[in-house]
């Protein structure tokens, strides 16, 4: 089984790249709106690449899960 946290990459991706909406400039409306496509496109083909290849049909168990320990302490999963 691999290992790689696709999910974790997914979601990290997506919030640091939806973070630099603001550096881009306001006036023109038509960058952002290329930006954002883009960027859905390539969430896109990660997500797909995700569930096609690492997802299994035939497995009844719950997939494409990471589990991490942040707090030893609490046991905070």
């Amino acid at each position: 089984m691999n290992y790689f946290p696709w999910l974790t990459i997914i979601l990290v991706f997506f919030i640091f790249v939806g973070s630099l909406i603001f550096f881009l400039p306001h006036k023109e409306n038509w960058v952002i709106r290329w930006y954002i496509i883009c960027i859905c496109i390539l969430e896109l083909f990660l997500m797909t690449y995700a569930f096609c290849y690492h997802f299994q049909s035939n497995d009844p168990l719950i997939q494409l899960v990471e589990d991490y320990k942040w707090i030893d302490f609490f046991d905070f999963h």
